[in-house]
């Protein structure tokens, strides 16, 4: 079977994903890595480029055929964020030409062994991103992976969701810019949900563990969410 690397923003996106992966089954669980980038720039292509030369050996070594760049849009375009993973392929491997990979649209590239394992053959990579976000009712993809959740909450949201409707009220009228806390917004929602709606707010504390060790009681990710399906099944392919 194929051994597949996930490249994602945090290690939030991290555990996210690595439920999805658990619930396709043991198989790809076993073979499936994903890693954490800890970006704070995703139209960037520098992070990605660095996580694919530390592991260009590995492509070689430990027979890693498929590759895939998960992220929010946020507000960017798809198109930029195309061209930010296509550049880090590009500059990663010294390739004489940008690759031209399209989102959920895997493409085989074939990689170079380094400087070091110049006695491997070129090797045939199959690589595929997608972009996470919500998408209005014209198709257009906004946001991030709270969007998402938020979409495939299990628990009733109820001060969670009562903040998130009132509070941008309240910070405009104190003369904050929301598309400026758009993304902190967002963040507040899942602290709220996963500190006061689902979780016991005496003793359950915010962090990455407690969401990991809860996230099958917090999220359905068998909910009928299309854009929750578009990830599984990206991932899903990539990873068989």
């Amino acid at each position: 079977m194929s051994k597949t690397l996930i490249f994602v923003e945090a290690a939030f996106d991290e555990i996210v994903v690595g439920k999805i992966i658990e619930k396709l089954g043991k198989n790809l669980l076993d073979n499936t890595f994903a890693i954490a980038l800890g970006e704070s720039n995703i139209t960037s292509s520098g992070q990605l480029r660095s996580a694919l030369l530390k592991n260009w050996k590995k492509i070689f070594k430990d027979g890693i055929t498929k590759i895939a760049r998960i992220c929010d849009i946020d507000n960017n375009s798809i198109s930029d964020l195309e061209f930010s993973v296509n550049t880090a392929i590009q500059t990663a491997f010294n390739l004489p030409i940008l690759p031209t990979l399209k989102e959920n649209n895997p493409q085989i590239i074939s990689i170079p062994p380094p400087d070091d394992l110049k006695t491997f053959s070129p090797r045939p990579v199959e690589f595929i991103c997608y972009f996470v976000g919500k998408k209005d009712a014209i198709g257009n993809k906004t946001g991030e992976l709270e969007d998402l959740l938020r979409l495939i909450a299990k628990q009733p949201a109820n001060i969670s969701d009562c903040v998130d409707t009132h509070l941008p009220n309240c910070l405009t009228n104190k003369g904050v810019n929301l598309k400026n806390v758009k993304k902190s917004l967002s963040k507040l929602w899942l602290y709220n949900y996963q500190r006061f709606d689902a979780g016991d707010v005496e003793y359950t504390a915010f962090n990455e563990t407690t969401i990991e060790q809860n996230f099958n009681d917090m999220f359905n990710l068998n909910a009928d969410v299309p854009e929750l399906k578009e990830l599984i099944n990206c991932i899903k392919n990539i990873a068989q």
